[in-house]
């Protein structure tokens, strides 16, 4: 893609990573928008190369890293008991 058809977009980052992402530009030699341009398009490939399920995987963990929200084994266990037994059951509510 052509400098003329890219589009700017900000992203937001808290200090630690904006403090990370300068030095290792600054190591590289190259400007941080290029460093983040790599890294982005890196991710895009590899979320690319998942396959549907690897993706579902991939956003919940990323999901319960955010969030912490879980269900335990055993909580999991009933539910997916009562469904195997042909009730209609909702998931329980997930918590921290």
């Amino acid at each position: 893609m052509s400098e003329s058809e890219t589009q700017e977009l900000s992203l937001a980052l808290d200090e630690a990573m904006k403090h990370k992402l300068l030095l290792l530009a600054q190591e590289q030699g190259v400007p941080a928008q290029r460093l983040m341009q790599q890294a982005v398009t890196r991710y895009l490939a590899w979320l690319d190369g998942l396959s549907v399920a690897d993706r579902a995987a991939a956003l919940a963990w990323q999901d319960y890293q955010q969030t912490g929200l879980h269900l335990s084994e055993a909580e999991a266990d009933v539910w997916l008991a009562e469904l195997e037994a042909g009730n209609a059951s909702e998931p329980p509510p997930c918590h921290s």
